[in-house]
């Protein structure tokens, strides 16, 4: 069985926590990967009784990934430079976990929020989202793709968007 510590961190995770976790693959899989990256952290999204839904982290920026779909911690836990990989769900049980749960700074809970919903509309990804009270106002600025947009309406399940202009970069 899992052992009482892990047991333990499992019960101490909470959606807008990360968790350091080995990566949920077979050890066939497990085998390809440099032993330093088979463990990292997620950000945990939903649990249910034996799992949680999660987004993996990395030390670096994704590179195949679009601008929304990934996004910096900029008060990190970890106190390192954390990316998340919003576009991917995983799933860990207790045997995968490595560390106890460390919460996710409620700034950075928004802007995940906000770049999950992107995701979700734009990708068609379903995921769970966090409940952090968010949520979008008319007239905010978005940025897509180094593109701005100006939000005309946001009522859950609609985005209404008027592009602005391409930034120069």
């Amino acid at each position: 069985g899992t052992s009482d510590y892990r047991q333990t961190w499992f019960e101490q995770c909470e959606p807008g926590f990360l968790v350091w976790a080995r990566m949920p693959l077979s050890e066939e899989e497990l085998a390809k990967i440099d032993p330093a990256h088979q463990i990292r952290p997620y950000l945990i999204l939903a649990k249910n009784a034996t799992e949680l839904t999660v987004k993996a982290c990395s030390s670096g920026p994704y590179a195949n990934l679009r601008e929304y779909q990934t996004v910096m911690l900029e008060k990190d836990p970890l106190n390192k430079q954390t990316y998340i990989d919003l576009k991917h769900n995983y799933t860990l049980t207790a045997e995968l976990l490595q560390n106890k749960p460390l919460p996710v700074e409620w700034h950075d809970l928004r802007r995940i929020q906000k770049h999950l919903v992107l995701v979700f509309q734009l990708d068609h990804i379903y995921h769970p989202y966090l409940a952090v009270g968010l949520l979008w106002e008319k007239g905010d600025i978005l940025e897509i793709d180094h593109v701005l947009w100006y939000m005309q309406e946001f009522i859950p399940g609609k985005l209404s968007l008027i592009r602005l202009y391409r930034k120069y970069r």
